[in-house]
């Protein structure tokens, strides 16, 4: 569990990063949003099994688009495996070295990214949950990525 807690260390050291190499995150701003999109995609085939339930990849899909914050499905992914540490500290690495928030909505994020802690106290989150999640994330930044390519 400490590990869990330990991939969100992502989202400061991408904050700082944003500030101490602004210029050269501008630069290959593309190729950090496409590495993103790729451990994105690499998170929701690792954790894609044939077992998973389509109502819960459903459940999460909905439940993306309102809260509309990867970091509370990232979190569930924390719990099954390593990797999905591993592969969850690089995207919010990549993620928060692209965004311009304020100190607000990231600690909002680090509450969206503790909740499922505090749930699984409780109650067992599916993985399938969060994979609809991820798959609601990847194609919003699909289509956010289309929409700037056209601008």
């Amino acid at each position: 569990m400490l590990l869990s807690i330990l991939s969100s260390l992502g989202i400061l050291i991408g904050t700082y990063f944003k500030k101490i190499i602004n210029k050269e995150i501008k630069q290959g701003e593309k190729y950090i949003f496409l590495g993103k999109l790729i451990l994105l995609l690499s998170l929701i085939l690792i954790n894609l099994k044939a077992n998973h339930s389509l109502l819960w990849i459903l459940a999460g899909f909905i439940f993306a688009d309102i809260v509309k914050n990867s970091y509370f499905f990232l979190s569930i992914l924390t719990f099954s495996s390593l990797i999905n540490i591993f592969l969850v500290f690089i995207y919010s690495l990549y993620d928060y070295s692209l965004k311009e928030e304020s100190y607000k909505k990231t600690i909002l994020t680090f509450l969206y990214f503790l909740l499922p802690f505090y749930i699984f106290l409780f109650y067992q989150i599916p993985i399938s949950f969060a994979i609809g999640g991820l798959i609601y994330e990847l194609i919003r930044n699909l289509f956010k990525y289309k929409k700037e390519k056209r601008a």
